[in-house]
């Protein structure tokens, strides 16, 4: 199973899924005062879906990023809840679809954020193990390039949806992916977000 489902309230679930890893994109990306324009580089397509209201959703922590070159594409999600905790690492090497499901993140020194306060890891490492590969990757952010909540409106509108707000960044990331006999190391360029909720 590539994606991740969250159990949220009695019956409902948070469903994230990617569905693709290396796509080629083009388009214009803007952050903050600057606009880049891209062709023909390595992009990302997640589906996310919740059956639930905001604050029936048992996520307080969640951490996401993504990394792509030629030789590899990858994304990861760790996901904390007050007593339960949910991963998953996709990995593209060549032509294999690799999975883990057992991810742990291990962070280093953290900072508050610029505009929001949030207290983000500037440095951390990852360690995944699946049936079929075992991944280390250190993850080094440049600066953050976002910080948003993710609900406007009035503090009762921010609370009944338990104030959802992240910073997203961008990096470096050094992978290291044993698969069998094989391995693969490579330095990429990571995008990665923190968010609260609550």
């Amino acid at each position: 199973d590539l994606g991740l489902s969250i159990p949220a309230g009695r019956h409902g679930r948070v469903l994230w899924q990617p569905v693709m890893l290396g796509a080629e994109v083009q388009g214009e990306v803007r952050v903050r005062d600057e606009k880049l324009t891209v062709s023909g580089v390595r992009g990302y397509v997640d589906y996310l879906n919740s059956t639930v209201l905001p604050p029936l959703v048992s996520v307080r922590t969640l951490c996401w990023g993504r990394a792509h070159d030629e030789r590899c594409d990858l994304t990861y999600t760790l996901a904390e809840g007050k007593e339960s905790r949910w991963s998953r690492l996709i990995a593209r090497v060549g032509k294999e679809l690799l999975t883990a499901t057992d991810v742990a993140l291990e962070p280093g020194d953290c900072r508050p954020s610029p505009t929001l306060g949030i207290n983000c890891p500037s440095t951390y490492r990852l360690r995944a193990t699946g049936p079929d590969m075992q991944a280390e990757i250190d993850v080094v952010r440049d600066r953050p390039a976002v910080e948003s909540e993710f609900v406007t409106g009035s503090a009762l509108v921010r609370r009944f949806t338990r104030n959802p707000r992240g910073v997203k960044f961008t990096g470096r990331a050094s992978v290291r992916i044993k698969q069998g006999a094989n391995s693969l190391e490579a330095d990429l360029p990571v995008i990665d977000e923190h968010a609260l909720f609550g």
